[in-house]
């Protein structure tokens, strides 16, 4: 088998596996993965357009708008018309929402330090590092090239839970 297909199998095997955990763990406190999703982007990026939010979480449009829909339906995110482009719409986490993703953080760092226990810091920087990398060549895709931004906090970078 060539090395790119079998790495290809893995990173899409790996996150079968690793959503189907996290859908565990998100469950109990009434979220999906793609509500996840977007309620850390929003708790990270603050206040952006749907468009922006769709960048940065991967969610297609229609998808997203459901589960902002959802997120705003139960008081964790908010959103509104800015007084000086009446044709923005910008959407935000609320406080309650902004807890909430602590809360669902703190127990998801302590789940992915188990997955990542036989990986260094460093080989977990190199992987952030590579995986970046494969997501920059991914246009359209919100990759670096679509203008995302880099984490930039190695630390962040190995806690990231989506």
């Amino acid at each position: 088998m060539r090395r790119a297909a079998n790495v290809t199998d893995l990173l899409y095997r790996v996150e079968q596996h690793r959503r189907a955990l996290l859908a565990e763990h998100l469950a109990p406190r009434g979220l999906n993965f793609n509500q996840w999703i977007a309620l850390r982007a929003l708790c990270l990026r603050g206040p952006c357009s749907m468009t922006e939010l769709a960048q940065a979480t991967a969610i297609d449009r229609t998808s997203l708008t459901r589960t902002v829909d959802m997120l705003t339906g139960r008081g964790l995110a908010a959103r509104w018309t800015p007084p000086e482009d009446r044709r923005a719409v910008l959407v935000d986490a609320t406080t309650d929402g902004k807890w909430l993703a602590e809360a669902v953080e703190t127990e998801l760092e302590a789940l992915e330090r188990r997955l990542f226990i036989d990986l260094s810091a460093d080989d977990q920087d190199r992987m952030a590092t590579n995986l970046e990398k494969i997501l920059a060549r991914l246009p359209g895709r919100g990759g670096l090239a679509d203008g995302v931004e880099r984490a930039a906090d190695p630390a962040t970078r190995r806690s990231r839970s989506a």
